[in-house]
């Protein structure tokens, strides 16, 4: 005599749903103790009749039938695991983003502001040759470089609420 236990632990024990063990109480599994209707008080099942059973060891054909059952089971329990990875991987596919779609823009931005810091020293030349002070100099440069990397710090597609920065 093995453990006495619910329905529900014996589909736990056996790795199957509650309804595959009516099942199998319809097709001749032995039940210990038979139960009644409502919570609590289904029917009893001795693992040790039940493993006996399962295996075929009490009677011919009853245990091929259990196992077609568990196989059949599992086979289901695989193809449901396999469709929540499926729906897993594409949940993860939406939230990247396709890095192509950034690489122009920068691209093009970047060409701006080397464009932009090239041009810097020919269009202050002839205003620098004619300044003695070299603080007004270097305000001079300062405020042309700044310029110029403002075109930097206005990347549109990198700021808050773009794809990819959530």
């Amino acid at each position: 005599m093995g453990r006495i236990v619910s329905s529900t632990e014996l589909a736990k024990l056996m790795d199957v749903t509650p309804p595959t063990v009516r099942n199998w109480v319809e097709k001749g599994m032995p039940v210990h103790e038979p139960g009644g209707k409502g919570k609590g008080k289904g029917n009893k099942f001795d693992t040790g009749a039940v493993f006996r059973w399962w295996g075929g060891g009490a009677e011919p054909g009853l245990g091929v039938v259990a196992n077609e059952d568990m196989k059949t089971e599992k086979i289901l329990k695989i193809r449901v695991e396999r469709k929540i990875k499926e729906l897993e991987l594409e949940e993860k596919a939406r939230r990247l983003v396709d890095i192509s779609e950034y690489i122009t823009p920068l691209r093009d931005r970047m060409v701006t502001l080397r464009t932009r810091m090239l041009a810097i020293s020919p269009s202050v030349s002839p205003t620098l040759a004619s300044l003695d002070d070299p603080i007004k100099v270097d305000k001079l440069l300062e405020k042309k470089i700044r310029e110029a990397l403002m075109e930097l710090s206005n990347l549109a597609f990198l700021q808050e609420g773009e794809p990819g920065l959530d």
